[in-house]
């Protein structure tokens, strides 16, 4: 499977599933994955929790992936994350990311995130 449909698969079923489990996250990374996102450094424990966070606090969420480029392991993407929290609170973020895989799965991720459109208290939403 070419690396960007891999990445399309992973993040599409990450976050627009309603659950999702450390053993469901261990089949699509690493377990030394390690994730750099808006100036915070996640390891596979810290993601876990991270995912955890946002299955709790979103209703709803939708990726759709505007720019995709491959290099050897590598997929830098730039997509866009709409999602409704529980609260009803519609929030619509930017993602610009490098995905470096190992044996298909995700091994590192190194990320930027930024809140387009929804509540300010939102902005933190990529690495909380």
């Amino acid at each position: 499977m070419q690396l960007t449909k891999r990445l399309e698969q992973i993040l599409t079923d990450v976050l627009t599933s309603t659950i999702i489990n450390k053993t469901q996250l261990a089949e699509y990374f690493t377990l030394d994955y390690q994730q750099w996102v808006d100036n915070k450094t996640l390891n596979f424990s810290d993601f876990v929790k991270h995912i955890q966070s946002l299955k709790a606090h979103l209703h709803h969420c939708e990726v759709s992936f505007d720019q995709m480029i491959s290099e050897d392991n590598k997929v830098h993407s730039s997509h866009t994350v709409t999602a409704q929290t529980k609260a009803g609170e519609n929030i619509k973020m930017k993602v610009v990311g490098l995905f470096i895989f190992a044996e298909n799965k995700l091994q590192r991720t190194e990320e930027l995130t930024c809140l387009l459109s929804g509540p300010n208290h939102e902005k933190n939403i990529g690495s909380r």
